[in-house]
């Protein structure tokens, strides 16, 4: 094939690739789409849209329909690229808008490269960029046994864009797809990437399915993959681990609350239920004592005293008078709970005391002073 047409060929191929990749964009701004790449283009206020949308600001052109309004709006456009270190080589304003087709598509390819590749590659070089994004794309033909070699023929039979595309989704039947024919199988990739990832449509199968396949246009759509794919995966990254802090959050807040104990000094009073107590001195203070039986009042009088001074006065011995009777301890008691409890346990020592006071009045008026004074000396 004569050379010459190769490389219109190939420029228009480049044409309509690099059209539909300014429009994707151009969606996002109130400016009119892309029909002639060439032509409108020349006035700049495209390319500053464009370039509004990539650098996420606001870049206003001039409105006028002069030829000094064109130049300064491609001049503007020219000074933002370099901004973002984009070297141009042998690109002026003049060139863009005298609508050169070779410089045009050489200006968008480095917009691209720069703001689709770079940025997102860490690479300072085109073919930094290129081999950056084929290692990328090799990671997901590899274990298939495809080998990449370039952005031309390796991406030719539509086999690359599969496999790449059947890593980042789960509704690919691949093997069936791969027993389509390289049209067929071209065709269903990008339809794939335009449903899940909302890329467009850059290239058509008949452009790509050819001996030797337009390096850039490949390359941009790889590009626009990487980029939707990348930026998906850090985003299922972020919302993983936000659930993995929402869900750590439920689970302390869904934990027993820690009880402090300020209460170092405990003893077994603290482990005596309050309804316990109050049974076993009830108990105490409700028996009868009958003042028709001096004797038997005293020694109702002197069993229970000696049982009181029994629990006093052997420590080893468990508080049988104050124990649950399943045996269940319970959690140790805050201050506020060891503070009502001894103020219950008081409560009761003073009933005890009050009924020996009555025994013993009991004593001293219905006893001879011999037994009484016995009797005295047996609680003394």
């Amino acid at each position: 094939m004569d050379p010459a047409i190769l490389i219109d060929e190939r420029q228009d191929i480049q044409k309509k690739t690099f059209t539909k990749w300014i429009n994707s964009h151009l969606l996002k701004t109130q400016c009119t789409p892309v029909n002639d790449l060439f032509e409108d283009l020349r006035d700049g206020h495209r390319l500053l849209a464009l370039l509004s949308v990539l650098t996420q600001s606001q870049l206003k052109p001039e409105r006028g329909r002069m030829r000094v309004h064109h130049i300064n709006n491609i001049n503007k456009v020219i000074q933002v690229i370099q901004e973002h270190g984009v070297k141009l080589v042998n690109i002026s304003s003049d060139d863009i808008v005298a609508g050169n087709p070779k410089l045009t598509l050489g200006l968008i390819w480095l917009i691209a490269l720069e703001f689709n590749g770079q940025n997102l590659v860490k690479s300072q070089s085109s073919n930094g960029v290129e081999k950056s994004l084929l290692a990328w794309a090799r990671q997901f033909t590899e274990p298939y046994g495809l080998q990449l070699h370039d952005f031309s023929s390796s991406w030719a039979d539509g086999r690359a864009f599969l496999i790449v595309l059947n890593a980042h989704l789960e509704d690919i039947d691949l093997s069936a797809a791969l027993t389509k024919h390289p049209l067929a199988r071209l065709r269903t990739a990008f339809d794939l990437a335009h449903k899940y990832f909302k890329i467009e449509k850059l290239l058509d199968p008949e452009d790509v399915h050819t001996h030797k396949p337009d390096n850039k246009s490949i390359q941009m759509y790889v590009m626009c993959l990487y980029h939707a794919m990348e930026s998906r995966r850090s985003r299922e990254r972020s919302d993983s681990a936000g659930e993995a802090v929402l869900f750590d959050e439920k689970a302390q807040e869904a934990l027993p609350p820690t009880r402090s104990n300020t209460n170092t000094n405990i003893t077994d009073l603290d482990e005596v239920p309050l309804d316990s107590a109050d049974e076993v001195f009830s108990d105490l203070s409700s028996t009868p004592v009958s003042s028709s039986d001096p004797v038997k009042s005293t020694k109702h009088s002197s069993d229970t005293m000696h049982s009181i001074m029994d629990i006093g006065m052997d420590e080893s011995k468990p508080l049988d008078y104050l124990r649950m009777a399943n045996d269940k301890s319970r959690p140790m008691s805050t201050a506020t709970n060891a503070s009502i409890e001894i103020t219950s346990y008081q409560a009761a020592l003073e009933a005890v005391l009050t009924l020996l006071l009555e025994d013993e009045q009991i004593l001293s008026r219905e006893l001879p002073e011999s037994v009484s004074f016995s009797m005295k000396c047996s609680f003394s």
